[in-house]
């Protein structure tokens, strides 16, 4: 008598539920890394210009929308008041009574010297009319270098307990986790089914 295997007789592993939850981690890790990376980068984006001398703000309202648009975070660069020229791009402090308003980034339409003063008129490029009120340009200039749809309001949001939250420390906590389940139960290999011994046929002499 002889051992066999016959090829019916070995169990079959079901891969269909093992393949779905490897699919699972895999997008899961990706998921949480991928909105980690997201988010040092817009702190990055945020943080380095001002270590370059930049500055980075985020765009309050659509008078620039089509360049740049509410929500959009802004790097700029310091411009001297004897480098503005019509066309450019220049964040201009605004009055509001005795108390200063917010910047505004405008477009400057006009442009004369004063006194050995840069003044200039500015418009937004979404508004039907130019800014009532010429401005002076200053030493704190700047103009942009890079705009970045949506950055800005994503990197508020980030700031917030909720977004802090949702964003950084949920995902944060699902990555170590994800990282210390595979130190702690590494994925073992099942074992080789045992081969099922049959009997070989016996075939009738002549």
């Amino acid at each position: 008598m002889s051992t066999m295997t016959h090829p019916s007789a070995r169990p079959v592993r079901p891969t269909g539920g093992r393949t779905g939850r490897r699919l699972y981690r895999w997008l899961l890790r990706v998921s949480v890394t991928g909105v980690l990376v997201v988010l040092v980068a817009l702190v990055a984006l945020a943080g380095v210009p001002r270590l370059l001398g930049y500055q980075t703000l985020t765009v309050q309202s659509a008078s620039m929308t089509g360049t740049a648009s509410v929500g959009s975070l802004v790097v700029a660069r310091p411009l001297a008041a004897a480098e503005v020229e019509v066309g450019d791009v220049v964040l201009v402090q605004q009055e509001s009574g005795r108390a200063a308003a917010a910047p505004v980034l405008h477009r400057v339409i006009a442009l004369h010297d004063r006194d050995g003063q840069v003044v200039v008129r500015t418009k937004g490029d979404a508004n039907a009319d130019p800014d009532p009120t010429p401005y002076i340009m200053t030493a704190d200039t700047v103009t942009p270098v890079l705009v970045v749809p949506y950055a800005g309001r994503a990197l508020a949001f980030a700031r917030t307990p909720v977004g802090w939250t949702t964003i950084v420390a949920i995902p944060a906590t699902l990555l170590l986790w994800l990282q210390l389940k595979s130190i702690w139960f590494p994925r073992r290999r099942p074992p080789e089914p045992e081969p099922v011994p049959i009997s070989a046929p016996h075939h009738a002499l002549a």
